[in-house]
């Protein structure tokens, strides 16, 4: 049997839906494996030069800059992502997150997009556009 043009107008959607979600979260690792970079310079500085309040305090306003554009860009409206930095240090302490007695540990950063994702699923919040 033939496919109608409804029906392949909908799996195109569903493909380029899949598509576009791959992407956000190809782009989300890259974004936080930068900002986990940049949390390591930042630990570097002051090895190198030792603790300097004033350093600290320019460095501290651009990293909540840059999770703040990240919480947006993602729509991270319960601040997992900030969670995930200066709670769950990155994953390391595999602390257990979720929602409505759905909790899984998050070690990685895959961990991390599922657990976003979910949650805007589970509270209907859609994506920017």
């Amino acid at each position: 049997m033939e496919k109608d043009k409804d029906e392949i107008i909908s799996e195109l959607r569903e493909h380029i839906k899949h598509l576009q979600r791959d992407i956000n979260k190809k782009e989300f690792i890259d974004d936080m494996s930068t900002l986990k970079e940049i949390y390591k310079k930042k630990d570097k500085i002051f090895e190198v030069i030792g603790f300097d309040n004033e350093v600290s305090d320019v460095l501290d306003e651009q990293e909540t800059f840059i999770v703040n554009l990240l919480k947006d860009k993602y729509l991270d409206c319960y601040d997992w992502i900030g969670w995930f930095i200066y709670e769950n240090y990155f994953g390391k302490s595999g602390y257990e997150a979720g929602y409505n007695d759905n909790l899984k540990k998050i070690k990685t950063l895959n961990d991390l997009w599922r657990l976003i994702n979910d949650f805007k699923k589970e509270n209907k919040i859609n994506e920017k556009g």
